[in-house]
């Protein structure tokens, strides 16, 4: 073989190697391009499937903060109502009470009124009936007062001399008691007392 076909022949030996090596490079470095975008692509979507996980369960625990907050807010506002109705009742009661004991007041402020001038009434007709007396015994009421407290005293002095003399006779006819003095012996015999003197 000659030089010259041996030259060109390594020439393009030469050249198809370096064509060849840029081709397989080429195709070396496509696959791994799709290879490294086929990974960031499974790592989106693994990020994507993450994200979307963690917005449902952080959506699911939001509806369930949601459902407590209004379940809580209704038991309140339950309370609340209770607690409003009860007062209602006791404002309604005490309004009742009120006006009851206003108007037991008012009746009792009528009766006073109605005793007082029964009383004045009476008090006249008391005097008058004291003038008409004094004006038929002729006496005034102080004398007439002094007068029966003079019949009843003379009266009862008899009784009570009546009950003196019989204090007295008793007495006389009844030996006195002379104090005694108990000891309690512990043998067994009882009570036994003896009369001081």
């Amino acid at each position: 073989m000659p030089p010259i076909i041996f030259s060109v022949a390594l020439g393009g030996a030469l050249l198809l190697g370096v064509i060849a090596g840029y081709v397989f490079r080429y195709i070396h470095a496509l696959s791994q391009k799709n290879s490294i975008e086929l990974e960031i692509k499974e790592r989106e979507i693994k990020a994507e499937e993450k994200a979307h996980s963690i917005i449902e369960k952080a959506e699911a625990k939001a509806d369930s903060i949601e459902a407590d907050a209004k379940t809580e807010r209704k038991e309140q506002e339950a309370k609340l109502n209770q607690k409003e109705s009860r007062l209602d009742k006791r404002e309604e009661l005490l309004d009742e009470r009120q006006i009851d004991i206003d108007s037991g007041k008012e009746a009792l402020e009528a009766k006073i009124e109605e005793i007082k001038s029964i009383k004045a009434r009476l008090d006249t007709h008391v005097q008058e009936a004291d003038q008409k007396l004094e004006a038929i015994a002729g006496l005034t009421k102080g004398e007439a007062f002094e007068q029966i407290v003079a019949k009843v005293t003379s009266e009862r002095a008899e009784d009570l001399r009546a009950r003196i003399e019989k204090i007295e006779l008793v007495k006389k006819y009844t030996r006195p008691r002379q104090p005694t003095y108990c000891l309690l012996l512990f043998t067994g015999l009882g009570i036994l007392c003896h009369p001081t003197s």
